[in-house]
C-alpha cells in the first residue's frame, strides 16, 4: 500500500500516549502501510527515548511503532528547504527544530481538531 499520511513527533507522542483520544481513534481506523514517519521525525523520537528516564523501554517501544509506521528517507529537496527555513530563521534570531522545518515545507494538512484531511499531492499529515 502507498502511504497516505507521513506522521509529524506531535502525532507519534499522542499515539503512544494515547491522547487525545481522537487522534488514538483515528490512527486506529488507518490501514497498514497507509501512514509513514519522515526519518526526521524518526530521529526526533529517538533522542527523546534516549533522554528519558525509562530509556531501555522508551527505546523498545520505539521499536514497535516504527514496525507499524516505517521511516521514509526525504527527498534532497526536503534538505534544501530546510536549509533555506533555517538560514532564514537564524537571521531573523528565530529558530525551529529540523522536522518542523521540513514540515513548514512540505505539508498541507492538519490531523488536530475535528478534520483529518489528505492532499493527493503531499500525502502528509501535520500537526499545526
Amino acid at each position: 500500500m502507498e502511504p497516505r499520511y507521513l506522521l509529524d513527533t506531535n502525532i507519534c507522542i499522542y499515539i503512544r500516549q494515547k491522547r487525545p483520544e481522537e487522534v488514538l481513534r483515528r490512527f486506529r481506523k488507518l490501514r497498514p502501510g497507509e501512514a509513514v514517519l519522515s526519518v526526521i521525525t524518526f530521529g526526533e523520537l529517538l533522542c527523546g527515548a534516549a533522554k528519558s528516564a525509562q530509556r531501555s523501554a522508551a527505546l523498545e517501544r520505539l521499536r514497535e511503532l516504527v514496525t507499524l509506521l516505517p521511516a521514509l528517507s526525504l527527498p534532497e529537496s526536503a534538505a534544501e528547504a530546510y536549509g533555506s527555513i533555517r538560514a532564514e530563521l537564524e537571521s531573523r534570531g528565530e529558530m525551529i527544530g529540523a522536522c518542523a522545518a521540513i514540515q513548514r515545507s512540505l505539508l498541507q494538512d492538519n490531523m488536530h481538531n475535528d478534520n483529518m484531511k489528505s492532499d493527493a499531492s503531499t500525502k502528509a499529515v501535520h500537526v499545526t
